[in-house]
């Protein structure tokens, strides 16, 4: 009897161990498992645009929230402008919509770009160098605040989505001076709206 019970114990003491290692590997695996399909479901729907949303609508959208115009004296940007003007390779670029100004002296646009899977920090370098290279030539020219709104503009992302934002809510003939930031906090908002 005792031999039984001695039997008895020592395989209970080879069993535990072993059914407490399974356990804790299938606990292991299964938060892994949880944490990775939650953390790829919040992948997959950061940063998307809502739905109906689109580069044109946001465009639109920021436009829209400035009484004088966000960019004055507005001209459409074509894809021989994305790759001259800003720099950008077809390779980077999936999809892109933008407002430049026409006028001399008003270094106003705002560009929205979706980047191609992977390109989102090449682009935000492209349009960073490209923004820095016209600051550097309205160095000189501050006439109509010129300098200012192209030094002031930034680049602003969100996911695969980047923005060169140099608008200005002033109208051409204002003796105010303008306030970039409130300008560029108000297109962050409205871009940010757009999104989930």
């Amino acid at each position: 009897m005792k031999k039984n019970i001695a039997l008895l114990l020592a395989l209970l003491v080879a069993i535990v161990p072993l059914s407490a290692c399974r356990t804790r590997e299938e606990m292991e695996n299964s938060s892994s498992s949880s944490s990775s399909s939650q953390s790829s479901s919040v992948a997959d729907n950061k940063d998307m645009l809502l739905e109906g949303k689109s580069l044109r609508s946001i465009v639109d959208d920021v436009v829209a929230g400035f009484e004088s115009g966000a960019v004055y004296n507005p001209g459409m940007i074509d894809a021989d402008m994305i790759r001259t003007r800003y720099g950008l390779a077809d390779t980077q670029v999936e999809d892109y919509y933008g407002l430049y100004s026409l006028a001399d002296n008003y270094p106003d646009q705002f560009v929205a770009i979706k980047a191609r899977p992977g390109m989102v920090d090449e682009v935000v370098r492209t349009l960073e160098q490209y923004r820095d290279n016209l600051a550097a030539q309205f160095e000189n020219n501050n006439e109509n605040y010129a300098y200012d709104r192209i030094r002031n503009a930034q680049v602003y992302t969100r996911g695969d989505y980047a923005f060169l934002i140099a608008v200005n809510s002033l109208t051409p003939d204002s003796t105010m001076v303008p306030v970039f930031e409130d300008d560029n906090r108000l297109v962050t908002e409205i871009i940010n709206k757009s999104f989930m």
